[in-house]
């Protein structure tokens, strides 16, 4: 009956990967887990199932490109060189400019990187930025290209920014 129930479980959490459910899922009264127990399903076992299928759900939802296609992003290092506030976003953030470098130039953008950045953290700070995206208007910025970083649990940014000093202008590749 143990692995039955591992099986059934596997499946189930395959199914019930958005965060929502899985806390839901992980949240089930104590009766539920001394049940599953009682049938030979660990708690740590229940887990494991749980961390394999968000795996298997975020695989499944992520697109596969081609190197093709990789190669005609062109994500570029730059140094920014002036930083303002935003008071006008809707979500806090800081207007940007980027050099990168002679061939592409100075560029603005927004940054949405106020929870763990100042306006003197960021201040010649070499960043990683896409500079081929159209541009876009973000109420009054007109955002010239996409300024790269990770997403915390909490929705912070942690910038992508090279591990040396760089020539602004080159190419990530």
């Amino acid at each position: 009956m143990g692995r039955t129930m591992k099986r059934l479980l596997g499946i189930i959490a395959a199914y019930l990967v958005t965060r929502q459910q899985q806390q839901q899922l992980l949240m089930m009264d104590e009766r539920m887990r001394r049940d599953w127990q009682s049938v030979g399903l660990m708690q740590s076992s229940w887990q494991d199932a749980m961390v394999a299928a968000t795996d298997q759900g975020k695989r499944k939802m992520m697109k596969e490109i081609s190197w093709q296609d990789f190669e005609q992003i062109e994500l570029r290092i730059g140094t920014i060189i002036e930083v303002e506030d935003f008071p006008e976003a809707r979500i806090p953030a800081f207007k940007v400019k980027a050099d990168f470098g002679p061939e592409i130039g100075i560029k603005k953008s927004s940054a949405q990187v106020t929870a763990l950045y100042t306006k003197e953290d960021l201040m010649g700070r070499q960043i990683i930025g896409v500079v081929n995206f159209p541009a876009k208007q973000i109420g009054p910025v007109r955002s010239e290209f996409l300024l790269t970083g990770f997403y915390q649990d909490d929705r912070s940014v942690i910038l992508a920014v090279p591990e040396r000093p760089l020539a602004n202008g080159l190419k990530l590749v």
